[in-house]
């Protein structure tokens, strides 16, 4: 394979489900042994919280589980429509908003869960205004989402 497969994860702020999704796609790559394939990243469609670490409890429910977000949160640019090969929404509001931020990269934009098996139209919910079982339940559904969606990607290219 010559040029690494890009995929970035897109949620409203950059600090609770996108980043958490960048690191848990990344953890199951590094399982299958793919990881070197790719390039990841994750971003907001709004700037309110550019660079800024991931939420607080976001971060430590990643630790109590082996992992660590050490990315700030950045907004998207209209390059990165170009740059990704896959530019991965965590709801339908966000998806909305990246269609009608940019057309051309329609075919590049998916809801996160339409990539995996059992989730299929499924939005990821925002544990943002709730409390640390919110995070821990967005947490263990999106491992389970981006191990399906690692293996889809994985499919379609290997």
């Amino acid at each position: 394979m010559e040029e690494k497969i890009k995929v970035l994860f897109v949620r409203l702020g950059n600090i609770c489900r996108s980043p958490v999704a960048e690191i848990l796609f990344e953890h199951h790559l590094k399982l299958l042994g793919k990881a070197s394939f790719f390039y990841l990243d994750s971003c907001g469609t709004g700037g309110w919280h550019q660079g800024e670490l991931a939420d607080k409890r976001m971060r430590q429910t990643a630790e109590a589980n082996g992992l660590s977000i050490t990315h700030r949160a950045r907004q998207i640019l209209e390059e990165d429509f170009l740059k990704f090969d896959y530019i991965l929404a965590m709801d339908d509001q966000n998806m909305r908003d990246l269609l009608t931020m940019n057309e051309v990269g329609s075919k590049k934009i998916f809801l996160l869960s339409d990539l995996s098996e059992d989730y299929i139209s499924q939005n990821i919910p925002d544990p943002y205004f709730g409390d640390m079982k919110g995070f821990e339940n967005v947490f263990t559904l999106l491992n389970k989402v981006t191990s399906q969606v690692a293996n889809t990607i994985l499919y379609k290219h290997f």
